[in-house]
């Protein structure tokens, strides 16, 4: 282990204790923690699951955490100067932020801080991971019948659709799981992401993704296969030109569809808050993807031909309102049309202008 600390010693217990950190051992911080005190309020138990994720996350490119002393150095938290301790990946340099509560040598809580000060001023950190605690996850949190009634309605809906490994799921499936659990909705209540996170969060988040693919390809299915017909007939470029202006409004309506990854044989895997992707398969889920696909990689390649706006100009038009509405930089229409404006009065802009 390297501990980067300053000279103020630790307990042998807190010592121990910051080794088990250091190698992300949670077996050992299961077995030594005092389960008598609560940690960032809640159990023993679920905060260690927790950190066991983040863990598990920094593992696989870390092989140990170096420790730095610091506090909180807010301005507004009731936590502001209470010491912690930053632990770094040595390799990806991604951290955690965690304050301690040490009195008597004995540790008596630790919570992730949002807003922490390392006394050896650590630079060229990455990404920070935090110990999330959700509401319903407090010690002082009320479980009564009909909340135990919500969590298992959000669980067993939850587990129809995410699998490892994942199986396919196709339009039909989406059809009769939105479907089916519109009255857990309807009982739990939408998702809302200002509201507190709960243990049927992710089935919330889970299922406004999914209806609104399922509305979208209900309203639009027609279209799409419209759509995916005229792409594959077309030759000349003016005719990529063409479909991707007549098809923007219906693209612009899409629900945002994360990260999705076309596996070839007809198969896509959507990223999304759950633990393992989606995978989609049938005819009209397919069609859906590969209308997309097809959009967005011709769009780009037009867009890098026909920009209209070099990378100054695109600055400082976003510069002079930060409160407007850019997307139509991004759009083909636009460009083509300020390149027509352009050449109205004898400037004939390069293509590719961006190189």
């Amino acid at each position: 282990m390297q501990d980067k600390s300053d000279s103020r010693e630790n307990s042998e217990y807190d010592q121990l204790i910051l080794n088990y950190f250091a190698s992300m051992d949670i077996e050992g911080l299961r077995m030594h923690l005092n389960a008598t005190y609560s940690y960032q309020e809640t159990s023993k138990e679920i905060f260690l699951n927790v950190l066991e994720k983040a863990f598990n996350s920094l593992r696989q490119e870390n092989s140990e955490l170096i420790i730095s002393r610091g506090k909180c150095c807010s301005e507004t938290c009731g936590n502001k100067q209470n010491s912690g301790f930053r632990f770094i990946g040595n390799k990806t340099k991604d951290y955690l932020d965690l304050i301690f509560n040490i009195k008597d040598d004995d540790i008596k809580d630790i919570y992730s801080c949002g807003e922490f000060c390392s006394d050896d001023n650590t630079k060229e950190l990455a990404n920070q991971y935090s110990i999330f605690i959700n509401a319903d996850d407090r010690l002082d949190f009320y479980k009564s019948d009909l909340y135990y009634q919500k969590v298992e309605l959000a669980s067993n809906a939850y587990n129809e659709i995410v699998f490892e490994p994942p199986r396919p799921i196709d339009f039909e499936k989406l059809e009769s799981w939105v479907l089916e659990h519109s009255f857990s909705i309807e009982l739990i209540g939408g998702f809302d992401i200002f509201a507190p996170r709960m243990k049927w969060s992710p089935f919330l988040r889970l299922y406004e993704e999914l209806s609104e693919i399922y509305n979208f390809i209900k309203v639009n299915a027609a279209e799409i296969d419209q759509a995916n017909r005229e792409f594959e007939a077309i030759n000349e470029e003016s005719e990529y030109i063409d479909w991707i202006l007549f098809n923007e409004t219906m693209v612009k309506n899409a629900p945002f569809v994360w990260n999705y990854e076309y596996q070839g044989e007809g198969n896509y895997y959507a990223k999304t808050e759950t633990a393992q992707p989606i995978h989609f398969n049938g005819i009209k889920m397919l069609a859906f993807f590969d209308f997309l696909k097809n959009y967005d990689k011709k769009l780009s390649e037009l867009l890098d031909k026909y920009n209209a706006l070099s990378l100054e100009e695109e600055m400082e038009i976003m510069q002079s309102d930060p409160d407007k509405d850019f997307s139509e930089i991004f759009n083909l229409r636009f460009h083509l049309k300020r390149r027509a404006t352009l050449r109205e009065y004898g400037v004939e802009l390069s293509l590719y202008l961006r190189g």
